[in-house]
């Protein structure tokens, strides 16, 4: 085992998330106070449906004075509220959308809290983190099996190793998948429904195989809503393994691959139809669905013009790309209160701001 790379690539990228995980002080992340807030409504709670009604103090609290400890404001460089008002305000955590998640991130982290509740907040937090850079580490080896089953040649089997190397080398991605964020619970659930689909085309496009893969995209909604982009890919496979199926010799195989074949093109020509006249939804349905009724209306504009979904023209959008790809929190900066800054005495470089390191 210790021979083979993927044990090396591995380990670095466990040792490359821990780096984050230990290094980038409590709550920095994106929205990482919120994920454990709703990870402790949920246990206390008892329930998935968790709107901004359900937030207590109580669960707050502990989280807020640690932010103020860590001088969260300051190296987030956003306005720091009067201490007064803060330690005074029912609620200091807020957010405009504190709305019900897919809740599967949470409830498998729930029993890691469980067996720290008796562990002051910081403990929690840093062993939730940890709990997130072992899904790195399972992106990393899933990545590495589906690339292993593309390139199954033995001759172009180091082949394999480079998407697994991107996935644990990005820094983006290892910085985000180093804190208590839902976001990483959908890689590594996506990874493997990708890898669940090529194998089962490649074994005679078994149904078995496919259903898999349609239950690892399922979970992966029941963890990120933009998980959803799997669904065209499952959609694209079907037909796919349809045509596949035209070759059996079973009778009602072939009935159900070109019922499913008909089904797309119909299905096709339906979507052209909606881009042309998108219709508007009732609005008892709309409301039902939480949505505007205008809601599709604007999903086709996406379609004439897909700048709009970030509200940027395509210059910004390949900009924003570009910086998410590689990492505004990368190995470009990352922000550490003071007292840490004795930590890394051999690569740090302080800033006239004084408000973050640059780290080499």
């Amino acid at each position: 085992m210790l021979r083979k790379p993927i044990f090396w690539l591995l380990a670095f990228a466990f040792l490359h998330g821990a780096w984050y995980a230990i290094i980038v002080h409590p709550w920095q992340a994106p929205d990482e106070y919120l994920h454990y807030e709703y990870m402790r409504l949920i246990d206390a709670e008892r329930t998935l449906d968790l709107w901004a009604e359900h937030r207590s103090s109580e669960i707050q609290r502990p989280v807020a004075d640690s932010m103020w400890t860590f001088q969260h404001y300051r190296y987030r460089l956003i306005p720091t509220p009067p201490e007064a008002e803060f330690r005074t305000y029912r609620t200091p955590l807020g957010s405009t959308n504190f709305t019900p998640q897919p809740p599967l991130y949470y409830l498998l982290s729930l029993p890691i809290y469980w067996l720290t509740r008796a562990r002051p907040v910081l403990d929690q937090l840093y062993i939730l983190r940890f709990f997130s850079v072992m899904l790195l580490c399972l992106t990393v080896w899933i990545t590495y099996r589906l690339t292993k089953l593309i390139f199954s040649n033995e001759k172009d089997s180091w082949f394999a190793l480079f998407p697994a190397a991107f996935a644990a080398i990005l820094p983006q991605y290892a910085f985000i998948s180093a804190s208590y964020n839902n976001d990483n619970l959908a890689p590594p659930l996506i990874a493997a429904s990708l890898y669940t689909l090529i194998k089962g085309y490649k074994e005679d496009a078994k149904p078995g195989w496919l259903l898999l893969a349609a239950a690892f995209g399922i979970l992966a909604l029941t963890a990120k809503r933009t998980s959803v982009a799997i669904l065209p890919i499952l959609g694209l496979a079907l037909i796919f393994y349809a045509v596949r199926w035209l070759r059996s010799g079973n009778r009602w195989v072939k009935i159900v691959a070109i019922t499913i074949l008909v089904g797309t093109l119909l299905l096709f020509v339906a979507m052209i139809l909606f881009l042309l006249q998108p219709p508007v939804l009732p609005v008892n349905l709309a409301r039902h669905l939480r949505l505007s009724p205008d809601a599709l209306v604007k999903l086709a504009s996406f379609f004439d013009n897909p700048s709009l979904i970030a509200g940027h023209p395509w210059s910004r959008l390949a900009d924003m790309t570009i910086e998410s790809f590689w990492g505004f929190f990368g190995w470009k900066c990352f922000f550490l209160p003071n007292h840490l800054v004795p930590v890394l005495p051999c690569i740090r470089s302080r800033c006239r701001s004084d408000r973050h390191l640059i780290v080499i």
